[in-house]
């Protein structure tokens, strides 16, 4: 019995892996509980030359992740071209009723996620951090429970409204990835955008960022 009760605890993994662009870096502050870090990222897929998008609201949960999303912060919400090879996981979706524009009253969905790691930083064309490789692994910070899900940079009262729980960038150069609806999947060619095969062979990379700790 007690090498049972000593047995390591197992888990099944469900990770995405992807290329996209960061916005709308921000800290929410609930009335109760610890502050956390929230991003939003646009992941590239189809075509290289008619690429989409889908638009995930991200809690950041990897140690190091956090590290890196906070020191990229000023760049994404001014505006800069932010690239990053990702690792989410605990997808979900949130339901929720439009309030205005032309889908009012209709149904619609917004596109949740654990962001556990980054494994590449490119901002402007410039690779300036690459992980250590056991990053690709990922943090094993557990993902957040369903229970949360709902509650994350929301009110109880916007649930009750139907109002989507992360609102669309707000903040000053958050808009450096296309605005799409919360239940839009898909998007148009991102401005700016950098050719994702360019970004995988590029052979520019500068220092790793400075104070960012790998997390085995």
């Amino acid at each position: 019995m007690s090498e049972i009760n000593s047995e390591e605890k197992k888990y099944f993994n469900q990770h995405t892996y992807g290329l996209g662009y960061l916005s709308n870096v921000r800290t929410i502050t609930p009335p109760k509980g610890d502050p956390y870090l929230l991003v939003k990222v646009g992941a590239l897929y189809g075509p290289e030359d008619d690429r989409s998008y889908t638009y995930f609201d991200c809690r950041v949960i990897g140690t190091a992740a956090k590290e890196i999303v906070k020191k990229c912060a000023q760049a994404t919400n001014s505006g800069e071209t932010v690239l990053v090879r990702f690792i989410l996981s605990g997808i979900w979706v949130v339901p929720f009723i439009h309030q205005q524009g032309e889908k009012q009253g209709q149904p619609g969905a917004s596109l949740r996620a654990n962001l556990l790691s980054v494994l590449m930083v490119m901002i402007n064309g410039d690779v300036i951090y690459t992980a250590p490789p056991k990053e690709e692994d990922a943090d094993s910070a557990p993902a957040a429970p369903a229970a949360e899900a709902e509650a994350i940079d929301s009110p109880d009262a916007a649930q009750a409204s139907g109002t989507p729980c992360v609102p669309e960038a707000t903040v000053a150069g958050a808009d450096s990835i296309p605005p799409a609806d919360a239940d839009e999947v898909g998007g148009s060619d991102h401005p700016g955008a950098i050719e994702a095969p360019e970004v995988l062979a590029s052979s520019k990379q500068s220092e790793h960022l400075t104070g960012t700790q790998h997390v085995a």
